[in-house]
């Protein structure tokens, strides 16, 4: 992936950034990507501003994560990304973290689409004027573009009502918001007794302020290292968004 070009930054963890274990909030590792992701495609020539001029946005629809080791309170780390091709509808970028002594930390995969704000409908990414990296097809990771299998049996968790805080500039639930109810399906104590190794999320609708969403979840039946989990809007019925927790 040498061709591609690279962007890193450095971030020391806050307070405000970590859980009641004292280690960094996934909600606050995901602003950390959307930070650097949105610097760099400014640098790029397809951030932010340079989109809304062709009435487009970018949007988050696949994310997976994978943990060695979250950092904790007062550490400071390397964030690493870069895009890494096109595969269908989907921009691919990746990123990595490491400690001070360059250790893995996390890496990450995540796929974003070009929506047309117009006709809320995603185009495809390589029939835009955008820069040569974003025309490069490549294969998708493994399992990464796969559908999430539902378990046979869920339940309801909890209900969140959309609130506005929890939305972005587009007037859509941010994807860190909601991280923040995938992992308030757990409880602190499940959460410190069992790290989570691996999250996938694949976004699949905009929730929007005022929606009711009910937060519904099962573990898998073939391996109780992982649990699904999944937000579907009261009203519709509609799925918004489905994840996949893994403790191994």
């Amino acid at each position: 992936m040498d061709d591609f070009p690279v962007r890193t930054e450095q971030f020391s963890i806050k307070s405000y950034d970590v859980d009641s274990s004292g280690r960094l909030r996934f909600t606050s590792l995901l602003q950390y990507f959307q930070e650097i992701a949105g610097l760099h495609a400014a640098e790029l020539g397809v951030g932010y501003e340079e989109l809304v001029r062709w009435g487009a946005i970018w949007v988050l629809s696949r994310i997976r994560i994978d943990v060695t080791s979250m950092p904790s309170w007062g550490t400071g780390v390397t964030l690493l990304t870069r895009p890494i091709g096109v595969n269908r509808l989907f921009a691919m970028r990746e990123f990595t973290m490491t400690d001070a002594d360059g250790g893995a930390l996390l890496s990450a995969i995540t796929g974003w689409v070009i929506l047309d704000t117009t006709t809320n409908r995603p185009g495809r990414v390589q029939l835009l004027p955008l820069a040569p990296h974003l025309k490069q097809e490549r294969p998708a990771p493994p399992d990464f573009l796969e559908k999430l299998i539902v378990p046979q049996r869920i339940t309801l968790l909890y209900e969140k009502k959309v609130m506005a805080s929890d939305l972005d500039v587009n007037q859509h639930v941010n994807n860190a918001a909601y991280v923040r109810w995938i992992v308030d399906a757990f409880s602190p104590e499940q959460l410190a007794g069992r790290p989570i190794r691996r999250l996938r999320v694949h976004y699949l609708d905009a929730a929007t302020f005022g929606q009711a969403i009910a937060i519904s979840g099962g573990a898998d039946e073939h391996d109780e290292a992982r649990f699904y989990v999944e937000g579907a809007n009261r009203a519709t019925g509609a799925r918004v968004f489905q994840a996949l927790v893994s403790w191994s």
